[in-house]
């Protein structure tokens, strides 16, 4: 499994194996003190296998501010193939609600995207963007 996109956004969903993304590409958020309470939405579309289809798989949503771990979240799933015809290459889009996501720094943070399958742990994307004051 490999990331073919990843995002920061306002919302996204998912319908009929299409991911519907608004409000991304961020480059930074603005907040007027810390620490402050936000939401933000991680969007991933998974490049996915053949032999990766139907089978459970967890997504971690790692979250780092610039000097220390903000925590994770897991998003549990199973790769399906309802929208694909056969012969196309696999997609799999997934939309991951950080919802009251406290910040506590300004500067660089970091959402990092990691497949867990037992002991394994593959990093499939980053996602950086600043927490600005304003």
């Amino acid at each position: 499994m490999r990331a073919v996109a990843a995002m920061v956004a306002h919302s996204a969903h998912v319908k009929a194996g299409l991911l519907y993304v608004e409000g991304a590409g961020w480059e930074w958020a603005k907040l007027p003190s810390l620490p402050a309470t936000a939401d933000v939405t991680f969007a991933i579309i998974l490049g996915v296998e053949p032999d990766e289809v139907d089978r459970t798989a967890v997504l971690r949503v790692e979250i780092e501010g610039p000097a220390k771990s903000l925590g994770h979240v897991d998003h549990d799933f199973v790769v399906n193939t309802i929208h694909q015809i056969p012969g196309t290459p696999i997609h799999e889009p997934r939309v991951i609600e950080l919802e009251d996501l406290t910040f506590v720094e300004w500067g660089l943070h970091r959402l990092t995207a990691v497949l867990l399958e037992g002991d394994a742990r593959q990093e499939l994307a980053v996602v950086e963007f600043s927490v600005v004051e304003g």
